[in-house]
């Protein structure tokens, strides 16, 4: 799968992901994350064990994972990760999806989100596709519901964060395939 598409900011290519791209995809995570952090060695330990999960991720030859990552002049400006039929009750879960700040509003996270949802409808075509959100990140959570995503459930307890989660998502990913977010 390899897709290109132009915006504001110039050509994008949206591709799988390989080993390769493990360590720079880290490196955007953090950076999506960490914003302008100002304590500078919290911020090396993010970066380095972001890299450390995505070299590891990116190494997987798994069907039942997908993930992509959108560049503009050889460098990820976005990735999205998800893992098909994650929950018996709700489908695939997107486990990631992050745009670098000066992509975002371009088109970048949409389109990620209809690669997987495409993939997700292929995969697992009875499921639906879910995903989990900080109650704080209002951004986030307006860049879903305005895709047509609903507030599935809450949980009080999600990972070793234990923080309280909200679960969005959408019965059938399909929908987003059909240019109606």
């Amino acid at each position: 799968m390899s897709k290109a598409s132009t915006s504001k900011g110039g050509a994008i290519l949206y591709r799988e992901a390989s080993a390769a791209d493990g360590a720079a995809i880290g490196l955007l995570h953090a950076q999506c994350w960490l914003g302008e952090a100002a304590d500078k060695a919290l911020a090396r330990t993010i970066v380095s064990e972001r890299q450390a999960l995505w070299r590891e991720r990116s190494a997987r030859t798994d069907p039942a994972t997908r993930l992509v990552v959108a560049e503009s002049g050889g460098e990820p400006i976005g990735f999205a990760c998800a893992y098909a039929r994650r929950d018996p009750q709700f489908g695939s879960l997107l486990d990631n999806l992050h745009v670098a700040k000066a992509w975002q509003t371009q088109g970048v996270g949409s389109a990620l989100l209809r690669d997987i949802a495409g993939w997700s409808a292929a995969v697992a075509p009875d499921d639906g596709l879910y995903l989990w959100l900080l109650p704080t990140n209002r951004a986030a959570r307006a860049f879903y519901l305005r895709r047509g995503a609903g507030a599935l459930i809450t949980a009080n307890e999600h990972a070793a964060a234990r923080a309280a989660m909200l679960r969005f998502g959408w019965r059938r990913p399909a929908s987003l395939l059909a240019g109606q977010h």
